[in-house]
């Protein structure tokens, strides 16, 4: 799907886009944040599409890889986190979580993204000791997980779309895996990348995470995907 964001046309990079011929990907409406990982030194994440800059915790010093597209974020399952902050552009009811994941085995469960760290409510998008990717709230209440499985030691699509009456879609490696509707409210402040309130920390690689304040098509999800290849901000 191709169109332009009216809204953002003042940003300077989609104006040079326009002015080339080129119109923007329509992945960049509604994004929030992105996080390429390709610093592949030091403790800052940066954000490509906003300011929500991520900061490692943890134990350092092996926290890059060889990621999906360029370098990745290397998660050691006991310690290692990013922190997002609280602000305002983050606290998203509707949102779409979308990211490259490679997991060496499924023996305990994995935060992906989180919210409300340090207290209760929040949301929760990780994977599970089945080998699927879950939705939850508080880390107690599931919301749904997805159908299909990961597979281990191997680069991963996957995606959590959220609406504003409690449907959800998880899609792996770019084809819908699981859908349903359980409409939660969730505590939106304090996001972490990597870890959840209880022993529960990503093991493992991950790369190119959007966050979106809205619901991806099935087709953007799949473009995302690009047959495996992948994309990167700005797509």
């Amino acid at each position: 799907m191709i169109g332009v964001n009216i809204g953002k046309l003042f940003n300077p990079t989609q104006q040079g886009n326009i002015a080339s011929g080129t119109i923007p990907s329509s992945l960049l409406t509604g994004i929030v944040s992105y996080y390429k990982f390709d610093e592949n030194t030091g403790s800052s994440v940066g954000d490509a599409a906003g300011a929500n800059t991520g900061t490692w915790n943890g134990t350092l010093g092996s926290q890059w890889t060889t990621g999906k597209i360029n370098s990745g974020g290397n998660f050691d399952g006991t310690d290692n986190s990013i922190s997002l902050g609280s602000d305002t552009s983050l606290a998203i009811s509707i949102f779409t979580f979308a990211c490259w994941i490679n997991i060496p085995s499924f023996t305990g469960t994995g935060a992906i993204i989180c919210s409300n760290i340090g207290g209760n409510g929040g949301y929760e998008f990780r994977y599970n000791t089945s080998s699927k990717i879950e939705l939850l709230k508080s880390n107690v209440i599931s919301i749904g997980a997805s159908t299909g499985t990961i597979s281990i030691n191997t680069w991963t699509h996957v995606a959590i779309t959220y609406d504003a009456s409690g449907n959800y879609i998880f899609y792996i490696n770019g084809s819908s895996s699981g859908s349903g509707t359980n409409l939660q409210s969730f505590s939106l402040s304090n996001y972490y990348i990597g870890r959840q309130n209880v022993n529960e920390w990503f093991n493992g690689k991950l790369d190119e995470f959007g966050i979106w304040s809205r619901v991806l098509t099935s087709s953007e999800v799949t473009t995302l995907y690009n047959s495996g290849a992948g994309k990167q901000y700005p797509f």
